[in-house]
């Protein structure tokens, strides 16, 4: 199996640096031509399917990224990004919008340490569920799989499948917008071939 897995385009509330979580927001034009030059640099990989998180952003992303191809696409709640809970549409830095609390900086500078706020979802949760999605894929088959999703959510994936501590979640940062990692599936496990790649690349 190849696996290409894509952070979703950009969105109003990325350029606000909002919150949104599980927040349903839709891409913004920067967001849908990215989405578009990314479709144009993974042109010549011959997907079999798409899976994608059910909110739009990264739906709409899969669809402008395959748009002219007759791949299908079928979404799973599993790949959604992390619930922030009441803090989902608050700003660290916008002082236009409330702030979540300090603790909250465990999120990217300590995520060991990162508690949820309330309604929200744990990063472990998180892991947890994407690493339930991935092990429903046959990665010993021969199919190329795109894989849409969000920052966290590419980030938990990656910890499955690079079998990485929560200490190590961000490991990189945070991956840009349209950002593509490329995996190998074998009998053996998943192998890297290419990391973030994408973004402003493209």
């Amino acid at each position: 199996m190849e696996l290409y897995i894509v952070r979703h385009g950009t969105t109003s509330w990325n350029t606000l640096r909002r919150l949104q979580g599980q927040t349903d927001i839709a891409l913004d034009e920067e967001g849908r031509a990215l989405a578009v030059r990314t479709g144009a640099a993974l042109q010549r990989i011959p997907f079999d399917r798409c899976i994608s998180s059910p909110l739009i952003r990264a739906l709409e992303t899969a669809r402008l990224i395959l748009s002219g191809r007759e791949v299908p696409i079928s979404t799973d709640e599993r790949l959604k990004e992390i619930s922030f809970g009441i803090f989902e549409g608050m700003s660290t830095v916008n002082p236009d919008y409330p702030c979540p609390s300090e603790d909250f900086r465990n999120f990217f500078d300590d995520p060991a340490n990162y508690r949820a706020p309330e309604n929200g979802e744990s990063i472990a949760r998180l892991i947890a569920r994407t690493g339930s999605f991935l092990e429903g894929l046959d990665r010993t088959g021969r199919e190329t799989l795109l894989i849409s999703t969000h920052g966290a959510a590419m980030r938990a994936l990656q910890a499955n499948i690079c079998g990485r501590q929560i200490r190590d979640f961000w490991y990189t940062g945070v991956p840009v917008n349209c950002a593509v990692a490329h995996y190998s599936g074998r009998k053996d496990g998943w192998h890297p071939i290419g990391e973030e790649v994408g973004g402003e690349y493209f």
